[in-house]
């Protein structure tokens, strides 16, 4: 009991179990080898995933500082979560669901950030073992790759029959992914957050109640029933459609529209820049008419802004860094000229991004409460709220700015 009323030791014991098979795989077996371990449904496999679930992996090697930024970023949100989990005394499965999930988070970020710096390369080498570098290569930071090994493929000796149209004569491979002890345990800590589902929103759905009994005792709210999941819904929709939008985009580059539109919209956020510092100041001299003006404001630009951004993917594509003639490579001369730049283009992105992910659900409920009157809701959230989606707003102009010779 005492492990899990203080998370950080089952978390550096999870993380600790991952890294163990790790390194012991890394510095063991070759790239790509395989080993059945007793039975032929469970191997060990090891293999390289410079990427994400699946290996999805993008931007080449600014991508891939890109995702591991937004790894970092993900976990310390997963750690707030877990805080904020314990602070309101939720139950013994969804603090251990929440630990298994961080752990394994911290686990393959560990793999992204320090791994090509302390192990020698496994592809360079691909008939030897890696080992341990005598001197790390500290300028291989953020470049390294996950270590999966774990192999399970469940029903593989059964074949579709011949007559079958396009699956005819091949085998069924159930559950033939590699991945390792840490996917694993995000995987466990998923399935039991859904066991969970129907208690953690029934407890979301009395977080207005004890903010009202926190600021005050005279004021009571509810709200309708599956509020708090419908927002999440919402969110998790807008999410994986940004996420998939590249894949709809016509790629047409009409130059003229693939640069004034992004400049319309560097302005567009400056004007919800704008508009959120003059409701702030209204908020905090009482003209409540006029701060609420300006808060309608902003969202009315907001949205103008996510219509042009769409039109602009679907017609133009997504810009990359330094891809001076759009040929979706870069060059040597390219990646000199681009230099130390994408970094910071990349990681002000990732947080860019990141950020905008919190601040779309917090809007869509402080705007809910603003509208049945719950003040003192509104105005606890709002104070979270203005701060995030006021670097979302400042953020996006600067980006557009370091990056606008490339569109």
């Amino acid at each position: 009991m005492k492990i899990i009323k203080t998370p950080v030791f089952l978390i550096c014991f999870l993380i600790i179990l991952d890294h163990c098979l790790k390194i012991y795989v890394k510095t063991h077996f070759y790239l790509n080898e395989v080993y059945p371990i007793a039975t032929p449904w469970l191997k060990i496999h090891f293999v390289e995933n410079p990427g994400f679930i699946y290996g999805i992996s993008f931007g080449g090697y600014f991508g891939k500082v890109n995702l591991t930024i937004n790894r970092i970023l993900l976990t310390i949100l997963y750690c707030f979560i877990l805080k904020w989990f314990q602070y309101y005394k939720l139950n013994l499965k969804i603090i251990v669901a929440m630990c298994c999930i961080i752990a394994g988070s911290i686990g393959n970020t560990i793999d992204n950030i320090f791994y090509a710096s302390i192990f020698s390369d496994s592809a360079l080498n691909p008939l030897m073992p890696a080992h341990i570098l005598p001197n790390p290569v500290w300028y291989k930071l953020f470049f390294g790759s996950a270590i999966d090994m774990l192999n399970l493929p469940f029903l593989n000796y059964i074949q579709f029959p011949h007559w079958l149209p396009i699956w005819g004569g091949q085998k069924i491979e159930f559950l033939n992914y590699v991945f390792n002890l840490a996917d694993l345990f995000i995987n466990i800590g998923i399935v039991l957050m859904c066991t969970q589902i129907k208690y953690l929103f029934t407890k979301m759905k009395t977080l207005d109640l004890y903010l009202q009994h926190k600021i005050t005792q005279k004021e009571t709210h509810k709200t309708p029933d599956g509020f708090y999941f419908l927002i999440f819904i919402v969110t998790i929709t807008c999410i994986l459609f940004f996420a998939n939008i590249n894949t709809f985009s016509l790629k047409l580059r009409l130059n003229v529209y693939a640069q004034i539109i992004p400049a319309i919209n560097a302005m567009l956020n400056s004007g919800v820049a704008i508009c959120l510092c003059l409701g702030f100041m209204f908020a905090l001299q009482n003209k409540f008419n006029w701060h609420q003006k300006m808060m309608w404001t902003a969202l009315i630009i907001s949205c103008i802004f996510f219509t042009l951004f769409i039109c602009h993917i679907v017609v133009n594509g997504l810009v990359k860094f330094g891809d001076l003639n759009h040929d979706n490579m870069l060059s040597n001369a390219e990646l000199e000229q681009a230099k130390y730049w994408q970094f910071i283009y990349y990681g002000l992105l990732s947080v860019h991004i990141f950020i905008a992910c919190i601040v779309l659900p917090l809007v869509l409920i402080t705007v809910y409460h603003s509208l049945k009157k719950n003040i003192l809701i509104h105005k606890t959230l709002g104070k979270y709220l203005f701060w995030l989606w006021l670097f979302v707003s400042v953020s996006g102009p600067i980006i557009w700015y370091i990056g606008k010779a490339y569109y």
